[in-house]
């Protein structure tokens, strides 16, 4: 009898789970100019891009500042501007993917819970247009996966890397 400890977690399905976070951009890509133009507060968020600061008083400053990295980078059209939380629920459904994985899940529940993050509504709406919500999703789920990875045995010293995540999501 073979110890549950003992037996070797799944292979990463790293086609798969790839394949599905560019499914994911892509739907967001194609879809970020079919709307009627800016959505009131992603104009409030390029406004706010233009005034940093760390004492918001109706959101934290992490999207802000996000923001503005990416208006002088890539510029402020609307494709560039949802870009971003289009990125992030590509990294969402990786995350959720690898999740599985740590959970004993194979290549077809790694798929299965990929899938699973590109057709959830919550995620197709939040990862549609520019706010400080799309940001939630990736980094939550990143702490989450590596408090997994240390459950399953991964080197305590990843326990920086969890609370520079947590961190990061507190500031959003």
């Amino acid at each position: 009898m073979v110890d549950e400890l003992d037996r070797p977690r799944p292979a990463v399905a790293w086609s798969l789970l790839l394949g599905l976070a560019l499914a994911k951009l892509g739907i967001h890509v194609l879809s970020s100019t079919l709307t009627y133009g800016y959505m009131t507060d992603e104009l409030y968020y390029l406004d706010c891009a233009n005034h940093l600061a760390w004492g918001y008083v109706d959101h934290p400053p992490l999207s802000v500042a996000l923001l503005a990295v990416v208006r002088l980078t890539i510029g402020d059209s609307l494709v560039a501007l949802r870009l971003v939380p289009a990125l992030a629920g590509a990294v969402t459904v990786a995350l959720v993917g690898l999740m599985a994985r740590e959970l004993g899940g194979g290549r077809i529940a790694q798929g299965l819970a990929g899938l699973a993050a590109v057709v959830a509504p919550v995620y197709l709406g939040i990862d549609a247009f520019y706010s400080m919500n799309a940001f939630e999703p990736p980094l939550w789920a990143f702490a989450a996966y590596l408090l997994l990875r240390l459950e399953n045995g991964a080197p305590p010293r990843l326990w920086l890397l969890v609370g520079a995540v947590i961190g990061l999501g507190l500031l959003n």
